[in-house]
């Protein structure tokens, strides 16, 4: 019996490594790829000191990478914040001053990394999916 979200995509992946999980204009990840590239964020969020039931901004346009990122961040037993990066930039504030995320996931193509720069907020390191032409940044609040 499937229990949650996770187990659901281990299973589909096995049944169906190579079927097409969700597209983009520009990209498109099987199930397999989800499920190896949503485990290599979690990990790396682990690996980064992430404490489990903390919330993770996500700051990536509605793409593919967009929802492996939701994936990888569950996988770390993390609870995702999506912030739309259309959003008003003091809207954007008062979500990030009301959450205190331990760490922001963003993108170059959001347009919102200057948020990786303020206050108390560093870079802890860059996970690159070589599939990917665009890294996704992994930035840790508590350093």
């Amino acid at each position: 019996m499937v229990r949650n979200i996770l187990e659901y995509l281990e299973a589909t992946a096995v049944k169906l490594p190579q079927k097409t999980l969700i597209s983009d204009t520009e990209n498109r990840v099987s199930f397999s790829e989800m499920v190896s590239t949503a485990q290599a964020i979690g990990s790396y969020l682990i690996g980064c000191g992430v404490r489990r039931k903390s919330p993770v901004v996500v700051f990536i346009d509605r793409t593919v990478k967009n929802v492996v990122s939701y994936m990888g961040i569950v996988y770390a037993g993390c609870f995702y914040v999506p912030i739309d990066a259309a959003f008003p930039e003091e809207r954007i504030k008062t979500i990030l001053s009301t959450v205190e995320p331990a760490y922001i996931i963003a993108d170059e193509a959001s347009g919102k990394t200057q948020y990786i720069h303020n206050g108390n907020v560093s870079l802890c390191g860059n996970y690159r999916n070589t599939s990917e032409p665009h890294p996704v940044r992994f930035v840790d609040k508590s350093s």
